[in-house]
């Protein structure tokens, strides 16, 4: 079978979405990654009962981060295709940014 000049492959859509998936949260996954260490110190001073009130503080100043890179991600996952934005990866950010906020609204309470 010959190839027409200038013939590309056929990517195969299950690719191509998790391709455009992974340039969607590309540029959230560092922010996401610091600000879950962040809280899992925090959870591990509440966890030994250190410093209680500098826990709670620093959890109130953490709080507004994680809202606004969750509303940043919202507008973004907003963006691009429906199957993209139900992606496995995309759900994946999603999920950690609202464990992010449910454990520092934990922590600062």
């Amino acid at each position: 079978m010959q190839k027409t000049p200038g013939a590309k492959r056929k990517t195969h859509e299950g690719y191509r979405l998790q391709r455009i998936a992974r340039d969607l949260i590309g540029p959230f996954r560092e922010r996401v990654a610091e600000l879950q260490l962040k809280t899992a110190r925090l959870r591990a001073m509440d966890q030994l009962a250190r410093e209680r009130d500098q826990v709670r503080d620093q959890a109130l100043q953490l709080a507004p981060l994680a809202i606004a890179l969750r509303i940043e991600f919202k507008a973004a996952a907003a963006e691009v295709d429906e199957l993209v934005a139900r992606h496995s990866v995309v759900a994946d950010v999603r999920r950690a940014l609202v464990m992010l906020r449910e454990q520092l609204d934990h922590l600062a309470a």
